[in-house]
């Protein structure tokens, strides 16, 4: 008897793309624990501070991994990297005329000075991630 081999069909919210994806499994051989995953997601992200900088995009997750378990309860271990086109906009601060004087007194003339530069930008990206998780 020949063995089937086992494909999947997920979606997938706050994993290997960060908000949302849909994901394609499968096993390299019959129901053995060795396999792939290969998606397609969307992602966001924001970080703040004195270098703002918010970034979405579409990427595609590519994973191998492994199932350890017997029956229908299974451990995955994985890991992979996801490659993608992301939207990027950085708001970027800088402070100008900063004259301090020896004695750490800081005159109206020569107050600090703080401007802004916002830039936009579309690029490739990529990061490496990891996966454990279960699956029944």
């Amino acid at each position: 008897m020949a063995q089937q081999k086992t494909r999947s069909l997920s979606v997938e919210l706050l994993g290997a793309q960060n908000i949302a994806g849909i994901n394609y499994d499968s096993r390299f051989k019959g129901n053995s624990g060795l396999g792939y995953r290969v998606g397609i997601g969307y992602g966001y992200g924001n970080t703040s501070g004195l270098f703002d900088q918010k970034i979405n995009g579409v990427g595609v997750p590519l994973e191998l991994n492994y199932l350890l378990g017997k029956k229908n309860s299974k451990l995955e271990l994985g890991f992979g990297a996801s490659l993608g086109v992301y939207q990027v906009k950085e708001t970027i601060g800088y402070v100008e005329d900063t004259w301090w004087y020896p004695g750490g007194e800081n005159t109206d003339e020569t107050s600090p000075k703080t401007y802004f530069y916002t830039s936009s930008r579309t690029q490739f990206g990529y990061f490496f991630f990891g996966d454990i998780g279960y699956r029944y």
